[in-house]
């Protein structure tokens, strides 16, 4: 009877919670300070999150050891806390677990113990892994995740939610580690589309080697976070897209933070600016290697292929997807519908919501919605309707 009690109370403050919308956490939010000094690391001492962050030595696929920086937190003792469901927040490129808002509010507030990772070359992680390869792989970044919740931590069996190219690495870690996913929120996630020609196996030749990657980015040609503060603020605010939103709107305080812990480490120490700037570039090589089209085992073609529950999120106003060089047009149409039919025909638990009104930034643009159906599923298992069912552009219960 205690247990149900418990439960009960529980799912009663996220429903509650969730029904509060964005002003829940309006006293745990993260921040960065508008005095930068450059003598001193930035990501140490200038970017604060809302909760106290934690270190642990984890190894790569190569045994090559990291400092990671991470969250774990519960409300509650830690007997209960070891009994708990347990979410993993794998965020998106160069972003960090300052960014996750209701998302990790949420779940919780229900009764999750809640585990955010700075995953290498990120957020608090960064200035502790300035020695370390930048060129590491996505697989790399897995098997450091595996190491960190599953070996350091002892937690057999998890749900994880990635965001944006946290979603591609998250969908990777659930096909290489599925007895070790409950279940899988994939939000907005990269690795859904593939890339034609030789430039995924050229960038594969770049992967652990430093010198070489330096010496193709010193010509300039590789995707750019800003050099300015006017830049980047842009990159965020602006839409350079024929079709979707900005991704993020002017006046929301979480997007603000997202905004000036890459804009302000413009200001920062000069070492960390460059290893951010280079990182933000070879992520996203990191990201194409993976998305070869000619190659049967790419992850694209293996998503729909899934075998924990999950849960799929895209807003129907992205402006991320679909990717240029790709050769899609439309996200639904040439991403989701095929994404679609293949997990359906394979028998796949992966459950597609789209989201009107929405872009890239689902927990910012809808978060009291968004939140509320992250947890719904992590809870049930079942994706809050309505579902994409197949119909091109269109979601229907």
């Amino acid at each position: 009877m205690a247990v149900l009690l418990r439960q009960a109370v529980r799912l009663f403050l996220g429903f509650l919670l969730a029904c509060g919308g964005a002003a829940f956490g309006q006293d745990k939010l993260p921040r960065v300070d508008e005095k930068i000094d450059p003598a001193r690391s930035y990501w140490r001492e200038h970017v604060h999150y809302a909760y106290p962050h934690r270190f642990a030595r984890v190894e790569d696929t190569q045994g090559r050891s990291w400092n990671i920086a991470y969250l774990d937190l519960f409300r509650g003792d830690a007997q209960a806390a070891g009994q708990a469901p347990v979410l993993v927040l794998i965020h998106g490129r160069m972003m960090n677990s300052g960014y996750w808002g209701e998302l990790l509010d949420l779940p919780l507030a229900a009764g999750f113990r809640v585990i955010s990772i700075d995953w290498s070359n990120s957020g608090k992680s960064l200035p502790e892994n300035m020695a370390m390869p930048l060129t590491r792989t996505l697989d790399d970044v897995r098997r450091m995740i595996f190491n960190l919740v599953v070996r350091h931590l002892g937690i057999r069996k998890a749900c994880y939610l990635g965001h944006s190219l946290g979603g591609q690495v998250a969908a990777g870690y659930a096909l290489a580690y599925p007895d070790h996913v409950a279940r899988l929120v994939l939000y907005a996630p990269g690795g859904l589309e593939s890339f034609p020609g030789a430039m995924p196996r050229l960038t594969g030749m770049l992967a652990n080697r430093d010198l070489l990657f330096n010496l193709a980015y010193g010509a300039g040609r590789f995707p750019d976070m800003g050099r300015t503060e006017a830049q980047v603020e842009a990159s965020f605010y602006d839409n350079p897209r024929s079709f979707g939103r900005p991704y993020l709107k002017r006046g929301d305080k979480l997007g603000a933070y997202m905004v000036a812990t890459r804009a302000r480490a413009l200001r920062g120490h000069p070492a960390e600016r460059e290893r951010l700037l280079k990182a933000y570039a070879w992520d996203s090589l990191a990201a194409l290697m993976e998305c070869r089209r000619d190659d049967p085992q790419a992850l694209p073609n293996r998503i729909a292929g899934l075998k924990v529950p999950t849960f799929l999120a895209l807003g129907l106003e992205e402006s991320a997807f679909p990717i240029r060089g790709t050769g899609n047009e439309d996200l639904v149409r040439d991403v989701v519908a095929p994404l679609w039919q293949r997990a359906k025909s394979l028998g796949s638990p992966v459950r597609i919501k789209l989201y009107e009104k929405a872009g890239h930034f689902l927990h910012t643009d809808l978060p009291g919605v968004f939140s509320h159906d992250v947890l719904s599923f992590l809870q049930t298992g079942i994706v809050p309707p309505p579902h994409y069912t197949g119909e091109a552009g269109k979601a229907r219960p």
